[in-house]
C-alpha cells in the first residue's frame, strides 16, 4: 500500500530509511534520494544509527505521518496527475489541492457507486456505441445550427430556434433562452458570444467569465451547450442532468469555476475511457431518465 503525503507544507523533502530484523533496527538519515545516482553517483551525507530510541522516534514520526497526515494513492489519484502531466509537460507536479479536491469528487463517486454504474454502460458495447452514434449526429446538427464553419453567421432566425430546442445536449425552450438569443442576435452579440466561445487562444476560464456578464438571459446552460458543441472532447456539459448526477454545486460562478469543472470531467473521461463529454451526457440521460435525448 503506497501513500502520498499532504502538501501542508511548501516542500516535504526528508530522506529516512528505516529497517528492522529480529526486534532490532538500522536507521539512515540523509540527503540520498532512493536512486542509482543517490547511492551510487552524487555526493550526498546519512548518518547511520542502530540506537533503539532513536530508530523508534524515527517510526514513531513516520507512523504518525502515515496514518494522519498521507492519502492513500488510489488509481483514480494516479490517473489525475497523470492527466495532468500529459497536458502540461512542462510544467512542474500538479498542485495536490487541485488534484486532491477532483480525487475526493472521484471517491465520493465510488462510495455511491456512480462510477460502477457509468463503467457498466461503459462495458455494454452495442448500448455504447448506440450512443456515440446518437450523440456524434446531434452534435453535427447543433454545429450545422451554429453555422460554425461560416464564422456563426447563419446562427439566427430559425437556426436559434433549432439550436434551443434540440435536446441531446439539454433544452433551452425555458425562462427566456430564446428570446434573449434573438435580441442578442439582433444586436449582434449573439454571434460576438459565439466567436468568442470559439476562441481557443484564449484560456477557458476567461472566456466564460466574460460569456457569462455578455447577453442577459444567456446563462451557463446555453454556454456550456455553445461549448460542448465546438470542443465535445474538451469541455464539460452543465445541465440540470449533469449537475445533479456529477454532484457538482449548482452554480456556475466564474470561468475559473467552469476549468475546475473541466479539469475533474477530463479525469472522469480518462477513468471510463468515455469519448466525449457529449458521449458522457448521453450515458448519464440513459441511467437517469433510460434515454438519450
Amino acid at each position: 500500500m503506497l501513500n502520498t503525503i499532504k502538501r501542508k507544507v511548501p516542500f516535504f523533502h526528508p530522506k529516512v530509511y528505516l529497517f528492522t530484523s529480529n526486534g532490532s533496527y538500522t536507521a539512515f538519515v540523509g540527503s540520498a534520494n532512493y536512486t542509482e545516482s543517490g547511492f551510487s553517483k552524487n555526493c550526498e551525507l546519512a548518518i547511520r544509527t542502530e540506537n533503539p530510541i532513536d530508530c523508534k522516534s524515527i517510526k514513531k514520526w513516520f507512523d504518525s505521518l502515515w496514518n494522519k497526515e498521507c492519502d492513500v494513492i488510489t488509481e483514480e489519484l494516479i490517473v489525475s496527475r497523470e492527466y495532468e502531466l500529459i497536458n502540461n509537460p512542462y510544467r512542474p507536479l500538479p498542485k495536490m489541492n487541485k488534484v486532491k479536491r477532483n480525487t475526493e469528487h472521484i471517491e465520493k463517486f465510488n462510495a455511491e457507486n456512480i462510477i460502477a454504474d457509468l463503467k457498466e454502460l461503459r462495458n455494454n458495447n452495442e448500448l455504447y456505441s448506440s450512443i456515440c452514434t446518437q450523440r456524434k449526429n446531434a452534435i453535427k446538427d447543433l454545429r450545422r445550427c451554429l453555422d460554425v464553419n461560416n464564422g456563426f453567421a447563419g446562427f439566427r432566425g430559425q437556426a436559434v430556434d433549432d439550436f434551443c430546442s434540440e435536446g441531446s445536449l439539454g433544452d433551452l425552450n425555458q425562462h427566456g433562452v430564446p428570446n434573449a438569443m434573438h435580441s442578442a442576435e439582433r444586436n449582434g452579440t449573439l454571434k460576438n458570444l459565439c466567436k468568442l466561445l470559439s476562441d481557443e487562444t484564449i484560456p477557458i476560464k476567461n472566456r466564460v467569465s466574460r460569456a457569462l456578464k455578455m447577453v442577459p438571459g444567456v446563462g451557463k446552460g446555453s454556454i456550456t451547450k455553445i461549448l460542448t458543441t465546438l470542443y465535445p472532447k474538451k469541455y464539460i456539459l452543465i445541465n440540470g442532468c449533469s449537475l445533479k448526477y456529477l454532484k457538482l454545486p449548482p452554480q456556475l460562478s466564474s470561468g475559473k469555476c467552469y476549468e475546475e469543472y473541466c479539469e475533474f470531467g477530463q479525469d472522469l473521461l480518462k477513468i471510463l475511457d468515455i469519448d466525449n463529454f457529449a458521449v458522457l451526457d448521453g450515458m448519464i440521460r440513459y441511467l437517469t431518465d433510460g434515454d438519450t435525448v
